[in-house]
């Protein structure tokens, strides 16, 4: 363990694990971004998460992030579903 000049405790084994780590997070692409701006509000949350593969809590603070609002229009359910089968 090395002292920093800030106080804090440098671990080597930590410092490399943190720079060898993948990130926790995927980043959302231009495709993602337009599915939740078509889709959310109008399908679950849950369904929008299946099909993007993501984890809930990531779909729902993308909403909030950009802005979405919820509702539910079964038929946008089912044109997801649709499409997800295609692919």
């Amino acid at each position: 363990m090395k002292s920093c000049q800030s106080g804090v405790v440098s671990v080597p084994e930590l410092d490399e694990l943190i720079r060898t780590t993948k990130p926790r997070s995927v980043p959302w692409t231009e495709n993602d971004e337009s599915v939740m701006r078509q889709y959310y509000g109008k399908v679950s949350a849950k369904e929008l998460a299946k099909y993007l593969g993501r984890r809930l809590s990531a779909v729902t603070n993308k909403a909030r992030y950009m802005g979405l609002q919820r509702g539910l229009n079964v038929n946008a359910e089912a044109q997801l579903r649709r499409d997800s089968d295609v692919s």
